[in-house]
């Protein structure tokens, strides 16, 4: 068994070497997927629209963010919001902060029942 810690920070410097969003999956079994999610500052978003068969937990690390729904409603995050996406419910990411730049901790709750 290999016991060694994975430092966040290290990881959020690959975020450094491209202007696209770095994501690195922490753990993957049957119950949960865990996600830590670098994004570069955009003051217009990303294109592409999330809808997950689970529920997606976030945490916001650092930075701030909008989260856009298909309804349009949208949401700001700042450091330290927590915040749960109901599965199949539409989402992009609308805007995130340049300096500092945003880290995120994605949870995905998975369907017992597959």
């Amino acid at each position: 068994m290999d016991l060694k810690p994975i430092n966040i920070i290290e990881l959020s410097e690959k975020s450094k070497q491209t202007d696209k969003e770095v994501f690195e999956i922490l753990e993957d079994n049957n119950s949960l997927k865990l996600e830590f999610i670098v994004s570069p500052g955009s003051r217009n978003g990303f294109e592409k629209w999330y809808q997950q068969d689970e529920d997606e937990f976030i945490y916001l690390i650092q930075g701030e963010a909008i989260i856009e729904f298909k309804d349009l409603n949208q949401l700001r995050l700042i450091k330290g919001d927590y915040f749960k996406i109901p599965a199949g419910l539409q989402h992009r990411i609308a805007f995130t902060s340049t300096s500092p730049h945003c880290i995120w901790l994605t949870i995905f709750k998975k369907n017992k029942d597959e």
